[in-house]
């Protein structure tokens, strides 16, 4: 059995590989080699003891983690509405 939780680096490094092996812009080979990377790091951490779904779990633990904007603020952002996202920085204006 495992005696400790991954990293955060290990666990970001997951999400990064992930991301980039499913990028519609990168080379074929670039995504390969993100996608055998993320492998390599998911088979370490199966090789340690942790599960599937212990290991889905840390990495969307870490990814909601990272969600630091409400999804409020991403649509003003996309309409242009400073007013809300000023509001929510807590500008006095």
């Amino acid at each position: 059995r495992h005696r400790a939780k991954p990293s955060k680096e290990v666990i970001s490094q997951i999400c990064a590989y992930t991301a980039q092996a499913n990028d519609s812009v990168l080379r074929e080979e670039d995504k390969v080699g993100s996608e055998v990377r993320r492998q390599e790091l998911w088979s370490s951490l199966l090789n340690k003891g942790h599960t599937e779904e212990e290991i889905e779990d840390m990495v969307q633990e870490y990814r909601d983690s990272q969600n630091l904007m409400p999804a409020v603020i991403a649509d003003a952002l996309l309409d242009k509405d400073t007013q809300t996202i000023l509001d929510w920085l807590g500008s006095p204006v």
